[in-house]
């Protein structure tokens, strides 16, 4: 992903955190790395993502992850990155923080 710097710290308890420079989100030592790897690769597809691929968004836990998912289902394919605000659960700010993270 161009732009992405990435930076991690040991902390006093001698556990690593990770952090996203570019969104200034942060990893913490109990996150999985598999998360940090998600966020690291690029854009989510949100008309072909499952769960788990939902799930390393921000902002995005398993529910709406499942909301996402059906309303794919009901509703066909997303046409644009905006029709992810007629899921319920996101709004404008929500929208916002995830744009540059999705894709059709």
């Amino acid at each position: 992903m161009p732009g992405l710097k990435r930076s991690s710290a040991r902390l006093s308890c001698g556990k690593c955190v990770a952090m996203d420079i570019s969104s200034r989100r942060v990893l913490s030592h109990r996150e999985p790395i598999d998360r940090w790897r998600a966020i690291s690769a690029g854009p989510v597809n949100i008309n072909t993502a499952d769960a788990g691929q939902l799930d390393t968004l921000p902002g995005i836990g398993p529910a709406l992850a499942q909301r996402i998912m059906q309303y794919r289902e009901l509703e066909g394919p997303f046409k644009s990155l905006d029709d992810l605000k007629n899921v319920s659960g996101i709004g404008g700010k929500k929208y916002e923080d995830l744009k540059d993270r999705i894709t059709l």
